[in-house]
Formats: C-alpha cells, structure tokens, sequence
C-alpha cells in the first residue's frame, strides 16, 4: 500500500511557537507532501515477523452472582444510589465474579489439548479468573479449534476427535487469519491449508490459465476468526449445541442500500474520522469521479475544497490529456452575489500530479454555489488571456458554464461545475469556509476554563487503537507548542504493540491515532496519556480482545477513549452479551469508556444508506459521543428574512449535526440497537423524543413521510437476516448521549498539518473534559466518574442548561451518499447529538457526590456483599435479631398466631375446602417459583444481566 499523501498547510502555528492559547491559527501557504510507501508483510509491524496468535476461552459466571453484579454496577453508578461511588479493586472483583478456580483450570487444560502439542501454546487464567488466554505462533491450529468444537470438518479436513468445550465455558473466540498466511505457498500446500485457496492466474485475454500449468496460479484467503458459543435448544431431549461462525459480511443490507452483502476487510474495523485531504484524494482518484450535470466534453479534473476564509482550487494533472490552457476563471457565488477569479496555470503550485491555488475573499460559515470553471488560453499566452479576461469582466464577468454541453454560455470556453468534497456517489454543489477546530474554540463552545485542574494519575487518559496505527510524540508536543503549553511531564505510555517509532501511519488508518492523542493533549495538558494498542491477530483483534486487556490490568488508566467501530448485526448475540459484561466489568471499577458514534449517519459503519448500529456504540455500558459543527444555520433567525430584517444578519455561529449535507467530510451516526434493551437512565429523555418528533426516522428529502417499512440488518435473529426498525425505537438502547465539535481538528503528522472531521474528534475531546472532571473530583475526595450515563441524564433531566440544544440537521447522509432516510436534531436527546453539547463550567458545580451510608440504604450493600459471599437466606433474619430487631420477630409472630386462630375456626364450621384451595394455590405458586428458580441456568440469568429478552422480543 501507498501511505497517503498529504496536503501540507504550511500554517502559522508549525513553524513558529506562539504565545498563549489564543494564538492566530489560520494557514498561510499550502503545498503537497508525498510520503514513501510502505508493506506490512503479513498485515503485523516490521518489528513483528511472526504474529503472536491469542485465542480467548470465557466462563459463564454463576447467575447469583451475575444478578448481584448487574445490581452493584448499576448502583455504583448512579448518583441516587447508596453505592454510588463504591466501586470494586481487582481482587474484589474477582472475588465478586465467584467463577471456581476448578472450572478455569480445567478449562485451560481443554485448551491445551484442543490445540494441540505442535501449537506450543501459551495459556493462563485473566485476573479475575472469568477467561482463559492462549497465545501461539501456528494460525492452522486456531483455524481448525473450530472444526474440532463443532465436531465437523472445515475446509476438507475432517475433525479428528470432537473437543466439546467442558462446562461453564460460554465463548470462544479464534484470531483472524495474518494478511499474508497463504500468499507464498505453492498448489500443493495451499490445497491442504484452509482457509487458503488456489485460484489460477488469468492471461490478458481474461481466460483461465490451462489446467497443465498448474503453477501458474496464487494461493489466497481470508478469514476472520471463529465465534464459538452453545446454542440453547428449548425442545425437550435435545442437548444444547456448539456453533462457530466467521463474521465476515453483513447480510440483510439491500432494503435500505440496494445492495448487499457488505463485504469487508476481515483484519480491520472502521475507524472513524477522514481528513479533508484524504477526501480530496479519494475524489480525485477515482476513476468515476463525479461531477455535476451531463457534461459532454471530456472532465477537466478540478476539485474545489474550502478553507479558512477561501478557496483551494486544485487540478490533477493527466498525462495523456490534450487540452492546453494557460489560465483558468472559477465563479462562485456567497450571499447572493457573484464573484469570479482569474488563477493563471504558473500560479498554481505542482506536486506531482496534484496543482493547487489559493483563491481569497470568501466569508467563512456562509455557503459557497454554484462554482464553475471556464478554461482559457488555448493558443494564446498567459498575458493575453488575462486581458481578455479583463475585458470580459468589464461587460460581464464570470464563468457561465452550461452542464450539458460543458462550454461558457458567454465565450464558448470549456467549462466544468464543480462539487464538494463529500458525498462522493451523490455530490453537493457546494462548499462551506471554516476556521480550524483551534484550542480555544473548543475552549469557548465547551465552557472549558484555563484555570481546570488537571494532572496525576485522577487525570489519566487512554486512547485504544487498532490495525498497527503509530504516532509521533513529538507531534504531540509541537501541536501543544503551538498552542502555548509546556511539553508534557511524562512520556506517552504505550501498552500493547506500536509500529517502528517514527514509522509514518499506514493506509487504512490515515493517522488518526495521532488525532485522538493530540485531542487530549491540548485540553487537558496535565493528563497521563496512554496509546493502548490491541493486535488485529488478539482474539477478536477489537473491543472484546481490549476490555480483557483492561480488565486484566491492575491500575488501568480511568478514561478510555474509542474511535473505531464495527456493525453490532455481524456479531451473534452470545458474543454481544459477552462484551457487555466485560464492558459492565470495567464500570464495577469506575473506569469512563467513550465511544465515538459513527461517520455514516444512520449507517455506523458503512456508507451505504442502511441503518446499521454500531457494535460498541450500542453497548449500555459505554458513552456514545456524536458530533456537531458551526454553523449560522443553528440560529432560529438566521435563515428567516423577516427576522433578518428586523434583528439583523447573523454572526454568532452555534453547533449543528455534523454533516456532509452541511459542508462536512463526515456525518454523525445515531441509532437503536437491536440486542440491547433501552437503560432505565435514558428511558424519559427517549419517550420525550419520540412523544413530540414529528417523525422518526424521517424522510429528509420530502416534506411529507410516505409509509414506508423499514428494516435492519439483523442476519442472527430473522431467517430473511433483516428486522423491522419502528419496534425498535424506544425499545432498545439508543445512540449517542452526547455531542462535541468534530469539525476541522488540526493534527500534525510527521510534522504535516492536516484537518480532520469525524466523532473520532469528538470521542478524544470528551475524553479530555471527563479526566479534567476527574481531576475536580479527586480534589474534593470524590470518586472518579465511571459510567457517566446515569449522572449525565440525570443532569439534564434537572439542568438543561449543562448542555447546549443541538436542534439543526439530520443523520441521512454518509461519505458516499445523501440518504432518503435520516434522524433529525430535536430539542432534548435525539438520535442525530444525543442529550447536546455539554458544557464543562456547569457540569463541574453539578458534579455527583458520594452520600453516608444510613439505614435501610446501607443494608443495600451489605444484601449485595451477601448475595455474592453465597451466605443462606436463613442467616439475615437471624442476623437481624441478634443486632435488636426482634420485635420485628414477635409482631410476625402474633399475626401468625392470629391467622392459625381463623384458620381453625373456619375448618371447624365446614369450611376447609374453601381456606384450603388458595393455601393450595400458593403452595402450588411457591412450589414452581423455587423450581423455576432452582433451574434458572445461568445462562438465563446471563440474559436478564444484559436484557437482552425484551430486544428479541421487538
């Protein structure tokens, strides 16, 4: 792969420190950065030849103490609870999960055998004794775990021995295949390694090559891994059953996006964020490039992307393109008015086959239309052409260029509209200027004070990357130079792997860990920072392989900020129900995880136009962190003349959902989940939304909604792989809760400047405000935060001024496409920016504190420590008389005695028949009460932790 190219703005702040945090940020120059290429054999580092290999084994913990954690974790997190606060070490923990060491050690020796002797593995139990770790070098054993755990053969080659997981185990998870595990093996051996297949080399005339060569062919593959979990079969006599699953595509797609399935890359999640340059990139090299109109003549190759208080008109070169111009005219019009310019060829600036020229002159926030360019100077010299275009003006200026014939209307020149930067399938015909996200924007639209404690380890920020992303620390500190603060007081702790220090970001994740990294560091200077990466070959080489690291860990960092995703509908519901628990794990010790909610509006993942929900996104333990962008369009007044005329033209900018509708590279992705049952902390502000919506989703480009029955990708629960969307909302968990700026975030990279868009700006930059809280917190002798959700909404329920209202804009576009389909921004939560944008000031006097504990409130828990201790019902009664609350006892008692006295009164006057039934009735009722409880397997008991029944149910 090519690592991409950048455009290089040679701004102000990169090569000369500025003084405060205030400093002008605004680029001066631009020019064009190409970086070499680089491989990564076998899709690892270069400092990892062979891939470590981890399979995870997890045991189901005991449904009493499933129910007793589930209690506890909603208690220590909400601040109405007497627990809130009280959160568990890693030893309590442990001891709380209640798995016996017998089960996991037996579980580890299963492992071992049914991986084989030749694997070599490497196996422990995790810290709280709920998992078994196994690394290895050999892919063919992981490979064929699954074969040997169903009982079948995979690929052609027969299971030897079934090795049924023994009891207690509820998943198993295999790594993906390494990039390049099949790529150097001949026909013979790939024929007997699956997944790997032979597929002969095609000639130039796209014939097979014939069978008597049959070397002259390829071994390919990919695969993804194995998800094994048992099945649970209601009929009588049956056995519960494992299934493995390789979650590859994503089925039930084509309802909404006209296709499907959606095939990706079985290595790689989606990371969230795009850089403008990367857009502009994208655009202009695809070979289908779109373009407004039916332009005739052949497309001339210009791009337009805004910038600060301007233009940036760029061209790709073509080597075998004939025409020849010595000046080009672009007209464009803002506020109603025209303007044109006149941009010689020499005043373009050549890099490679990309020229770029600056246009100045255009008000930021305002939208830029109708742009066109006109060629000029075929045959004629550079200064003639300017004196034509000179003289053009003085009559009638401007570049009138008619789509379908691509000539000027005035002069016959060849002409070209000209779109945005995204959507790409489905351009826009316009561009909106925009100053970059500086620190002291953030700053002033989050309410952040200079004077915010920060630093130590109450602070301590991590941000989890994936796909050997890598990073430059001394970007990190020439971003904060820039910006006036003192480099940081302790190097970037990394855990887990990190390609070559110094290596350039490769071509999936376009440096975007940079991006997360610099977002903490420049609002919360002070916070401890760890780059906590996960290998694609760990598990599931994503978020279950990184909440395990997390949770194994003694002394994690508290805030975790997450900027990938991947759709929740690929994913069985064991496997979901799984991470949920470790994710609820990491609440129980007062850790925050922050997710960012998705680029593709209603599709979290893909930029096709289906409504997909994000995997992690979903979950009811983590934070979902939308994104918003300035606009002028947020005030009520600005796009209503007769208000303009009275109170004047807007100039106050205000948040909108970020949005390619709106001059964005990306949108904001909202959704409902279809496993996760709605949280009880969310449940008012979601029945307000969708009480007073006038529709939901809605059709965004009608005024009136057709009745329409949409669906979901939900390939695990329905036979047809699609479910109905309507039963779902106000159903299940909803996305995101919050919203914060992802628009136009400087990032250096390798000392390159590039602007980003995304909730992978956003997700960073609430990390930084909840470690500032936190660092409040630690300074009153409080609790850190944890699971913000509870307190979040209870906040707004209370004080809606902690938020700013995000009521401008929609989720119905993606990268690609303006959708028919979208959420809308509301007042209150909705589905575009959550509960707002929060404000930092407010929050902090709103700040939730741990209460005494009292009465009834303290016993709740000593109920809980109980429940998880295994003591017998018998022993609270019994308890309770010995601490003096017998009374109790004798006033039962004679209740009793009087209800014996009736009793025997009615059997002596003929009515035993009567009293009898009911006392038989509730024997009956007690009887199956204890039999259903004494055969709620934990697995049910697993099911009602996560809730996942009354999602089925929808």
């Amino acid at each position: 792969w090519l690592k991409p190219f950048w455009l290089q703005f040679e701004a102000f702040f990169v090569h000369r420190p500025c003084c405060g945090s205030s400093c002008p940020m605004r680029p001066g120059g631009l020019s064009v950065l190409f970086v070499g290429a680089t491989v990564l054999l076998g899709g690892e580092a270069t400092s990892h030849a062979l891939p470590k290999l981890n399979v995870g084994v997890f045991l189901r913990p005991p449904a009493a103490h499933l129910k007793a954690l589930q209690s506890r974790a909603k208690g220590v997190s909400d601040p109405a609870s007497q627990l809130y606060g009280q959160y568990r070490s890693q030893a309590e923990l442990a001891k709380d999960i209640g798995v016996d060491p017998k089960v996991a050690n037996g579980a580890a020796e299963w492992l071992r055998g049914a991986l084989g002797q030749d694997s070599q593995a490497s196996i422990r139990v995790v810290s709280h004794g709920d998992a078994v770790a196994a690394s290895v070098r050999d892919f063919r054993s992981t490979y064929l775990l699954g074969a040997s755990i169903v009982g079948a053969d995979v690929g052609g080659i027969e299971a030897s021995q079934p090795m049924t997981p023994p009891a207690g185990v509820e998943l198993v998870l295999t790594p993906p295949m390494p990039a390049h595990y099949c790529k150097h093996l001949n026909q013979s051996s790939c024929l007997v390694n699956p997944p790997c297949s032979w597929k002969p080399l095609a000639n130039h005339s796209h014939v097979a090559v014939n069978e008597a060569a049959p070397d002259q062919g390829r071994c390919r593959g990919d695969f993804a891994g194995w998800i094994c979990w048992q099945e649970s079969l209601p009929a009588a006599g049956l056995r519960a059953r494992w299934r493995c699953y390789e979650p590859d595509d994503l089925e039930g797609m084509n309802q909404t996006a006209g296709s499907g399935p959606w095939q990706r890359d079985v290595r790689k999640r989606r990371r969230r964020g795009r850089s403008v340059d990367k857009a502009l990139l994208e655009a202009q090299g695809s070979s289908q490039a779109p373009s407004l109109g039916n332009v005739a003549s052949p497309r001339l190759n210009f791009r337009v992307a805004p910038r600060s208080e301007g233009l940036l008109l760029l061209f790709k070169m073509d080597p075998d393109d004939t025409i020849h111009w010595n000046s080009v005219e672009i007209s464009w019009r803002q506020q109603g008015l025209f303007h044109s310019r006149v941009v010689l060829r020499k005043d373009f600036s050549p890099h490679g086959q990309l020229h770029a020229a600056t246009i100045s002159g255009v008000t930021n926030l305002r939208r830029v239309d109708q742009i066109a360019v006109c060629l000029g100077g075929q045959g004629a010299s550079a200064s003639e052409e300017v004196a034509a275009a000179v003289a053009s003006a003085a009559a009638e200026a401007g570049c009138a260029c008619d789509p379908s014939s691509g000539r000027d209307k005035r002069l016959g020149r060849l002409c070209e509209p000209l779109s945005g930067l995204s959507p790409r399938i489905t351009p826009v015909d316009f561009v909106v200027p925009r100053t970059p996200q500086t620190l002291s924007l953030l700053d002033w639209d989050l309410d952040v004070h200079a004077d915010d404690p920060a630093g130590g380890a109450s602070s301590s920020v991590a941000v989890g990357e994936f796909s050997f992303e890598t990073f430059l620390e001394k970007d990190v500190i020439n971003l904060r130079e820039s910006y006036g603060l003192r480099a940081p007081a302790s190097n970037i702790t990394v855990v887990g792997i990190q390609a070559q220090p110094g290596e350039p970001d490769n071509a999936d994740t376009g440096g975007e860990g940079s991006l997360d990294l610099q977002a903490v560091s420049v609002m919360s200077p002070g916070a401890p920072l760890t780059w906590w990466s996960v290998s694609p070959y760990d598990m599931d080489g994503f978020m279950m392989a990184y909440a395990v690291q997390v949770n194994d860990a003694e002394d994690p960092p508290l805030v975790h900020s997450i900027s990938w995703g991947d759709a929740e509908a690929l994913f069985p519901p064991a496997f979901v129900e799984r991470l949920d628990y470790e994710l609820m794990k990491l609440a129980l010790r007062g850790i925050t995880v922050l997710v960012a909610s998705g680029d593709n509006g209603i599709s979290a993942t893909t930029p096709d136009c289906a409504f997909v929900p994000d995997l992690v996104g979903s979950s009811p333990w983590i934070t979902s962190v939308g994104a918003t962008m300035p606009s002028l369009a947020s005030a009520p007044y600005c796009n209503n003349p007769s208000m303009r005329r009275v109170l004047g033209t807007c100039s106050e900018p205000g948040p909108i959902t970020c949005s390619v509708a709106s001059g964005a590279v990306i949108t904001s992705s909202g959704y409902w989940s279809i496993y996760r049952s709605e949280p009880e902390y969310q449940s008012r502000a979601v029945k307000s939304y969708l009480h007073n919506a006038e529709c939901a989703p809605c059709n965004i480009s009608a005024p009136k909604q057709a009745s329409v029955d949409l669906s979901t990708p939900c390939q695990h629960l329905s036979s047809t792989h699609t479910c109905a969307l309507h039963p779902l909302l106000g159903s299940t968990r909803a996305s995101p809760d919050v919203a914060l700026p992802g628009n136009s975030y400087p990032t250096l990279i390798n000392d390159t400047l590039s602007l980003f868009d995304g909730t992978s700006a956003s997700a960073p930059a609430f990390a930084a405000m909840i470690s500032l809280l936190n660092a409040e917190q630690s300074r009153r002798g409080q609790p850190p935060l944890g699971l913000l959700n509870p307190w979040l909404y209870s906040v707004h329920a209370a004080h809606p001024e902690a938020f700013t209202d995000v009521v401008v804009g929609d989720t119905g576009s993606t990268e690609d496409s303006l959708c028919t389909w979208g959420f809308r921004a509301a007042p209150g939560w909705d589905p575009a920016t959550g509960l707002g944008e929060p404000r930092l000031a407010v929050l902090r006097k709103l700040l939730p504190q741990q209460r005494a504990a009292a009465g009834d409130e303290q016993r709740e828990g000593h109920a809980i420590e109980e429940r998880l201790s295994g003591k017998g019902l018998l022993e609270e009664p019994v308890a309770r008389i010995a601490s003096g609350t017998f009374l109790w006892a004798i006033t039962l008692a004679g209740a009793a005695a009087t209800l014996l006295a009736w009793f025997a009164i009615f059997m002596a006057r003929g009515h035993s028949a009567q009293v009898l039934t009911p006392v038989r009735s509730l024997a009956a009722w007690l009887s199956a009460a204890g039999q259903s409880g004494s055969s709620h397997d934990s697995e049910a008991g697993y099911r009602a932790l996560l809730g996942r029944g009354d999602a089925q149910r929808s």
